[in-house]
């Protein structure tokens, strides 16, 4: 059992006992980062919030306009959006963005739009994005975010099956949907959104609409529509669908998960209530530079608005996201575990350009993590001044809470940054499915490993897989979920649903989780990509994956094996800083290319993927018999992932198919 945590003027203090002190309940106690359900036979778990009810969410019944209203009420004349061109933030304020939100609604509704109509959009992250999302509310519209990497197929798809009318599109993205209308004959109006440098349409772009009979306006012509004609607000009820997420997936066209006022509101609130010792106010900034596209950036700009803070908007390029940063000066800071390993990666080259430099970092940072471990997270310690406030500067300066979530991070990353930040660092798990929220880690826990527990808008099961050896008895199996967070289904995929939610209302989340000690929950495995070698084994890629990141040398990886073979072999992008590391260390020059071509680096990398391999159990099949090295990054922008950053398997198979067939080749 873990040690008891308390929150007590910005610094966590740990208490010499066996359990945990829940935030702002010094009174009260539990044994447990989970609970067991009530009436179950199914071995289910709840929040150790949900106070001897199934969920205890509090008035989950609310809409997204209600808690605009009760952020506007908090807040007022007060910042609400930011946008820059680079010279600094100017804010649109709650009120004046209720007038906007409902000129949005009645142009919407003007243009003959009914309840339960959907609106497109595709853009970066704006004002607008968030403005045209606020204004589908107040008509109870259905907003149907659009993102390039569904790919131009994945994009027609979702045009046709939804039957949009209406799309916004940034002035970066006008030009494919301009394209796109023969094959797409429902959308009558386009609406160009505005840029820093573009306002205007093109007589090009003018012309492109009109031969296909599609009216296409500017921003400020449709915000004048509304004012001209002014609707009266349709408000929604909780169970409305406020959003069609759809997923990208790794194969087959995109599923549209329907996402309800109810889901988004349970969800956003659930994570709030988990993390009250470290509560927001209006006083906290948001960067929002995350896809506003995917669910994750949903959730936090839903729990801004619920509290009245504001959110500042990055100008849409990642080199220029420091400076944003650095403008805006952020108190919340929602990461993927790629951005955070750029970020380390950057410190740590900079750190090793001086001898002197790194020894006084690593002892102020060992310190620090003691620190931490201990239960401690501050950043008014004497090496947050002498040390770390260059790091802290990076992010602005100003971070005291970061969520962490949409794909694994190593452990060592996370406590650097608990460390350097001095901020309250959280790890979740969800999936769209669920409104991206299951479990989150307490604000009072520092403990490694693990995702926290559930949340008191859901329950969760875990059943066993007994083909790979996970059973419930041992508390390990699939993750299932089920609660007022849960979508309603695939939009007009009736099939889709029946495969991922069963006849109890248990949502199948493909992913093997296990119960810790202290009744957390666990990420361990992947039941999806489970596939047999030649000898009839399973193989859960991921699982190994898992281990073999955790190597210093490795970056990336993806273990790839068939069902006519023995052996696995693994594709692995070594840690650029920690190669050049071990060249360094070894006398070896050469750019990162040249050495990713050099036998004994992979030597050194099969070495230690074997001992990770080891330590964490594998079975003798379950060790990659041949790894390539590449220097080539898994992205988003070589398709070799999702935008959540999960591998897209059959992609990276096939752009590596000549390397895997060589070594296959080599192993016959």
């Amino acid at each position: 059992m873990g040690n008891s945590l308390s929150f007590d003027r910005g610094i966590l203090r740990r208490d010499r006992r066996s359990y945990y002190t829940l935030p702002g309940c010094s009174s009260q106690r539990m044994a447990a980062l989970s609970l067991e359900a009530p009436d179950t036979k199914e071995g289910a778990r709840i929040s150790v919030f949900s106070k001897g009810t199934l969920y205890g969410v509090k008035n989950p019944d609310r809409t997204l306009p209600d808690l605009f209203e009760e952020g506007r009420t908090i807040t007022g004349d007060g910042n609400f959006l930011g946008t820059t061109s680079g010279n600094g933030y100017n804010f649109l304020s709650y009120n004046d963005a209720d007038k906007i939100r409902k000129q949005i609604g009645s142009a919407l509704a003007f243009r003959g739009l009914k309840k339960g109509d959907m609106v497109g959009i595709s853009s970066q992250n704006t004002a607008e994005w968030t403005l045209v999302g606020l204004g589908c509310d107040v008509q109870s519209f259905t907003m149907v975010p659009l993102y390039d990497t569904l790919g131009e197929e994945g994009v027609k798809y979702i045009l046709n099956q939804t039957e949009l009318t209406v799309l916004f599109a940034h002035p970066k993205t006008l030009k494919s949907y301009l394209a796109y209308l023969p094959e797409t004959k429902a959308v009558k109006l386009l609406v160009k959104l505005p840029s820093p440098d573009v306002k205007d349409c093109t007589p090009e772009e003018l012309k492109a609409a009109e031969e296909h009979n599609v009216d296409l306006v500017t921003w400020e012509q449709f915000i004048q529509t509304g004012i001209d004609n002014p609707v009266e607000p349709n408000f929604p009820t909780p169970d409305d669908v406020v959003t069609l997420c759809y997923t990208s997936g790794t194969t087959g066209f995109p599923k549209g998960a329907m996402l309800t006022h109810r889901n988004l509101v349970s969800a956003t609130v659930a994570v709030m209530t988990q993390l009250e010792g470290a509560v927001m106010t209006k006083e906290d900034v948001h960067m929002s530079y995350l896809p506003a596209s995917h669910i994750f950036e949903r959730l936090v700009q839903t729990a801004i608005i619920m509290v009245g803070a504001s959110m500042g908007f990055w100008q849409g390029d990642v080199k220029k996201l420091a400076i944003d940063m650095q403008a805006l000066k952020p108190s919340i800071f929602p990461a993927v575990p790629r951005i955070l390993n750029r970020l380390y990666d950057k410190v740590q080259t900079e750190v090793s350009a001086s001898k002197l430099k790194s020894a006084l970092f690593n002892f102020a940072l060992n310190s620090k993590l003691k620190g931490v471990e201990a239960g401690y997270v501050t950043k008014s310690s004497m090496w947050d001044y002498i040390v770390f406030k260059k790091v802290q500067n990076m992010l602005g300066g100003n971070i005291r809470l970061m969520a962490v979530g949409a794909a694994p991070i190593k452990p060592a990353i996370l406590q650097f940054f608990r460390a350097a930040l001095g901020a309250l660092v959280f790890e979740g798990y969800g999936q769209t499915e669920c409104c991206g929220a299951c479990s989150v880690t307490l604000y009072s826990d520092h403990s490694l490993g693990h995702v926290g527990g559930i949340l008191n808008s859901t329950q969760v099961k875990l059943e066993s897989v007994e083909e790979m050896g996970y059973l419930a008895s041992e508390n390990k199996g699939e993750i299932c979920i089920k609660g007022i967070n849960v979508f309603k289904g695939y939009y007009k995929n009736e099939e889709k649903t029946k495969e991922t939610v069963d006849e109890d209302g248990w949502l199948h989340t493909g992913d093997i989780g296990e119960w810790t000690k202290d009744w957390a929950l666990k990420i361990i495995d992947r039941k999806k990509n489970i596939f047999k070698l030649s000898q009839g084994e399973y193989i859960a890629p991921e699982k190994i994956e898992l281990l073999y990141d955790r190597a210093a040398l490795v970056g990336q990886c993806l273990i790839y094996g068939h069902s006519l073979k023995s052996n696995l072999v693994a594709i692995v992008v070594p840690d650029e800083l920690a190669a050049a590391s071990w060249a360094e260390s070894k006398n070896i020059s050469g750019t990162f290319e040249e050495l990713c071509q050099r036998d004994d680096l992979k030597e050194e990398i099969m070495k230690q993927v074997n001992e990770k391999g080891r330590a964490g159990g594998l079975k003798s099949f379950e060790f990659a018999k041949k790894i390539h090295l590449s220097p080539i990054q898994f992205s988003v922008e070589n398709d070799l992932t999702t935008p959540t950053f999960k591998l897209k398997r059959h992609n990276i198979a096939k752009f590596y198919k000549d390397e895997i067939d060589t070594m296959y080749k080599d192993l016959d």
